[in-house]
């Protein structure tokens, strides 16, 4: 009889060790998933913070198209204000809806429809030795769109307010 005893305990404990080990691994895979982006505006927010950070690979992960930034070259980055604009994303389906442009980037109108404005207001102080870019107090609208891959938010282009 003791050596069924032992079989068991031991079965027992393996088992038990085996759950400990499992529940661990997902209790620290999912504290070290990333965030997604669930709005147009986490998606901006998310880029500015990359930069704020000189994380070129959060930084570049962030736009629809490749981005190929080295170094951003931010020293400081603080962000005032952001908020989806019904005016500016009108302006871009109106825009680009059967144009020549979307047609070269194959952009359907189903895909333009789906694009959302962004206007993103920042302070920026960029190390100039690093990169040419002016700082100050900037707006930028960002045109933001669903990856059909993925899923997420992801930065189509973006421009100067109108």
């Amino acid at each position: 009889m003791p050596h069924y005893k032992s079989r068991n305990t031991t079965r027992i404990c393996l088992f038990t060790c085996l759950l400990v080990l499992y529940l661990l691994t997902i209790t620290l895979s999912s504290c070290n998933q990333k965030e997604q982006d669930l709005s147009p505006i986490d998606c901006v927010r998310s880029m500015l913070e990359a930069k704020k950070d000189n994380d070129v690979q959060t930084y570049n992960e962030m736009f629809y198209y490749t981005a190929d930034e080295k170094d951003l070259g931010v020293i400081d980055l603080t962000i005032k204000h952001i908020e989806e604009s019904d005016e500016d994303t009108q302006w871009f389906i109106n825009n680009y809806t059967d144009s020549e442009l979307a047609k070269s980037r194959d952009w359907t109108d189903d895909f333009i429809s789906g694009v959302v404005a962004v206007k993103a207001s920042f302070t920026v102080d960029y190390d100039n030795t690093i990169v040419p870019y002016n700082d100050g107090e900037l707006s930028q609208v960002f045109f933001v769109v669903k990856d059909p891959n993925t899923g997420l938010w992801k930065i189509l282009e973006c421009q100067s307010p109108r």
